[in-house]
Parts: structure tokens; sequence; C-alpha cells
């Protein structure tokens, strides 16, 4: 909603990503004038150009957690070190921080429900959008629900008492069990036989949850954000692209020290009344101008999209084209590289 109290204000918004771009949107709709600067030659071109394609609050849970850990050892194995990393003691200083977490008393279960409220919030927020923009707004959105199959009795009855279960049982949208025969109704084209070797080790399929109402969906993000541009663009938002930020500038000392502009890569100053830094990882090295350091380290993951050029049983397809993600890497450098996508043919 517009305000009169707004109009007069002015924000500069660090980066064009989703964050960016979403946080620009909002506050023109409230009236603000919004500056968005972006260092690439488009937005949402790093980070928000390619992603696992699902959105999942359901699934919302801090990996600081050594039991959530303990349960995904695959996934760790799947996370490589570049060399450079092990010499890197921002890294190491994260991972203290990252430990911290896992294991001061109180923190998993505090992360959690801050996760968990997050996943809530930003279920509602895309919901709204979706009732107001409708198309405008379109992301290929093909999945309507998250399926988690379960192969022993023991680790179904743990997740229905987990704090995941009750949040959104409390919330409106509770898990429901399903038997190894719903399931195989629910999904045609994968027979009784893939389901119960699904799991690595051979075990049979005990069951399944999905929750209802579902609150699970997919999504292409870069075209979500190149839609959001296009409303943000209507809303009188400035995009700069090519205008990377190279240092958060100030004025004043002490408790009088304020933010006075940010000085872009081509030499210009920015200045506004507001700044908002949604820069991606790029937010660590540019609060370190102005002293202020964050627990942030820079996670690369590797996705391949496949086009499906013959009738594959595909569960969730992104139109014509299905998304695999690959390894994750922790890499010294990434502050400096950008996206490049990887689509195979065959």
């Amino acid at each position: 909603m517009m305000s009169e109290n707004n109009k007069n204000k002015s924000v500069v918004v660090v980066g064009g990503g989703i964050m960016g771009l979403g946080t620009a949107f909002h506050l023109s709709e409230r009236g603000y004038r919004v500056t968005l600067l972006e260092k690439q030659k488009d937005v949402a071109k790093v980070a928000s150009y390619i992603n696992g394609a699902m959105i999942c609050p359901s699934m919302t849970a801090s990996w600081a957690s050594l039991s959530l850990l303990s349960k995904n050892k695959g996934e760790l194995r799947r996370i490589q070190l570049s060399r450079d990393v092990v010499t890197d003691h921002k890294f190491w200083r994260w991972g203290l921080w990252f430990t911290y977490n896992c294991l001061w008393p109180g923190k998993v279960q505090q992360n959690d429900a801050a996760q968990q409220q997050l996943g809530l919030y930003s279920m509602k927020c895309l919901q709204n959008l979706e009732e107001v923009y409708g198309e405008t707004l379109s992301h290929n959105k093909t999945a309507s629900n998250t399926l988690r199959l379960y192969y022993t009795e023991e680790d179904l009855k743990k997740f229905f008492k987990s704090s995941q279960a009750k949040f959104w049982e409390k919330n409106g949208h509770p898990f429901v069990k399903l038997s190894p025969e719903e399931i195989k109704d629910m999904l045609p084209s994968l027979d009784q036989q893939n389901l119960e070797t699904y799991h690595p080790s051979g075990r049979n399929l005990v069951g399944g949850v999905i929750n209802k109402p579902a609150i699970d969906s997919s999504g292409d993000i870069h075209e979500f954000c190149q839609n959001l541009k296009k409303l943000c663009l209507k809303n009188d938002v400035t995009i700069k692209t090519d205008t990377g930020v190279k240092e958060i500038l100030t004025e004043g000392y002490g408790k009088n020290r304020v933010i006075s502009g940010v000085l872009c890569q081509n030499g210009k100053i920015e200045t506004g009344d507001i700044y908002v830094l949604a820069a991606g990882i790029m937010v660590n090295p540019l609060g370190r101008t102005i002293g202020v350091n964050l627990p942030i380290y820079p996670l690369k993951g590797n996705v391949v999209t496949v086009p499906l050029k013959v009738n594959y049983n595909v569960i969730s397809a992104m139109g014509s084209y299905v998304r695999v993600w690959g390894i994750c890497q922790f890499i010294r450098n990434l502050w400096s590289l950008t996206s490049t996508v990887l689509i195979m043919d065959h």
C-alpha cells in the first residue's frame, strides 16, 4: 500500500537478484523512489539465474544441526573444498560459527524456529503475489506438492514428532501419512519395484508424507525475476546494470557515523535516504568496508538442465526440460565468479 509519507524518500538497493528485485518492488509499492544497482549486464544473472527449481517451505530447517547432518551424510560427501579454501582464515572463522550453532544448547531449535517462520511468511507472500498478479508473475510452476519417502517405521514416527511436523500442523498445513499403495496410486509412473529399490541400501518402502493442503511447488527463479523486473520498471524503479558497487561510504564518527552513499566501480556515487544491501555473496566484502562482518562463506552449486526430447517418465519437469543438481563446492574466489549455464543436448 502506497504511503504519502514515503514519496520523498529515496532508497538505493545494491543487488539485482531475487532479494534485491523483491525488495525494490515492494518498496516501490509503498511509494519509495527506488534505484537498484546491479553489477552484471542484466538482473538475476548469478545465484538467481538458475537453481534447483524447488519452492519448499515445508522443508525449511537449519543445516547447522549435528542431528540433521548425521541423517544426510550423502549431502556432506558431495560438498567439495577447493585447495585455496583450506588456507583461507575466513573459511575457518565461518566454520567455527557454524560449529557454535550446531553445539550451543538451544541454538538448533532457535534457528529451526526462525527458518520455519521465514518459510511460512515467504509462502504467504508468494501466494499473495500470485493472487494479485497471476500470469504477470509466472514462474513455470509445475509441481503441486512434495512427497517424502520413508524406509523405516522408526524414521516415519520420528518425523511426526519433529518440530517441523508440529509447526505446519499448528499453521493449518499438517503432514499426512501415505501407505506404499497410496504412493503408487499417486505416482503411476513409478512402479512398486522402483519405489522399493529407490533407497541406496535396498530397504523396502514403508510409507511417505505430504502436506494437506499442499504448500510446496516448483518454479523457474530466472523467469520469476524477469517478470518482477517488468513490474519494478512499471513502478518507476530505476535499474542500473553494469553498475557494480565498490565501497559503502560513510561520514561522521562513533554513534554519529552514517552511510553517505555507495561508490560504484564506474567512479560514480549513488546516494539515498535508505540503503539496502542485497548483493548475495558480495554482502560480506561490501559489509567489511563499513566494519560489518557477517558469517557468510560462498558455496557454489552445480546444476545441469537437460531437454526432454523423448517421452521419459518425469515426475516434475520444467516444461520441456528437467533440472538436475550436482555437487556443491566451497570456493574462495567465488566472489568474482558469475553463473555459467550448461544445457545438455542429445
